[in-house]
């Protein structure tokens, strides 16, 4: 089932989900190109992860702890799944109009106090008087406050692999794809100048902090003969 979110009227401002066949093309493709409802036990562990000094000043500043509110737990939320539809048709639209590129995105792979049940499911939270505060639906007025969604590289890698270039599936294609997913410290301690990025105590934000990103790096080319 596809989900529809409607927001009927002022006089009742929260989204109402709709539950309708899947038949929508960009859902169907997403869903298809990763299996969404494995249990990734890599992917947990990532979750637990503070994201080092930088992101636990943040929550200080927003909430006035260093601690982390729990995430949900899993249960049947994965049952419940949050395609990135967007990012799918991204991908499709630079294989139209640019079919031999040099692809580099970096992102949030997991995100604290997520309260919402589900496989990928967003982080929604505003901020009052200087203090975060998180939400256990999404379905919340327009505008009313932020949604972060963390990226599933894994799942990003085989929709760039499969169903945007669809090689894996055609031994005759004439199209050579590479794609690599790294951890931004990975990434950073090959390509940056860590010299001037490292303090006095040893302390070097590019790779000490932001644990929860990682780095994707994707080209396409024609094969040489």
């Amino acid at each position: 089932m596809e989900t529809w979110v409607s927001y009927e009227s002022e006089s009742h401002p929260n989204g109402v989900e709709e539950l309708r066949e899947m038949r929508d093309d960009v859902i169907l493709s997403c869903f298809d190109a990763y299996d969404w409802t494995a249990i990734n036990s890599e992917k947990d562990e990532e979750q637990k992860k503070d994201g080092g000094f930088l992101a636990t000043l943040e929550t200080f500043i927003t909430t006035g702890s260093t601690k982390r509110t729990a995430a949900v737990e899993e249960g049947d939320s994965s049952r419940v799944v949050f395609l990135p539809t967007t990012a799918f048709s991204i991908l499709r639209n630079i294989r139209e109009s640019f079919p031999e590129h040099t692809l580099l995105l970096i992102d949030f792979d997991a995100l604290p106090d997520v309260q919402i049940r589900g496989r990928n499911a967003p982080l929604v939270s505003d901020t009052v008087n200087a203090l975060a505060n998180d939400f256990t639906s999404y379905l919340v007025p327009v505008g009313s406050a932020d949604i972060f969604f963390p990226t599933n590289f894994g799942a990003l890698k085989a929709m760039y692999e499969t169903e945007i270039f669809g090689c894996d599936q055609d031994p005759q294609c004439a199209r050579q794809v590479d794609v690599s997913v790294r951890s931004s410290a990975d990434f950073f301690k090959d390509y940056a100048d860590l010299d001037i990025t490292t303090t006095l105590s040893g302390y070097n934000p590019l790779i000490d902090d932001f644990t929860n990103t990682r780095v994707f790096v994707a080209s396409s080319s024609h094969k040489k003969a």
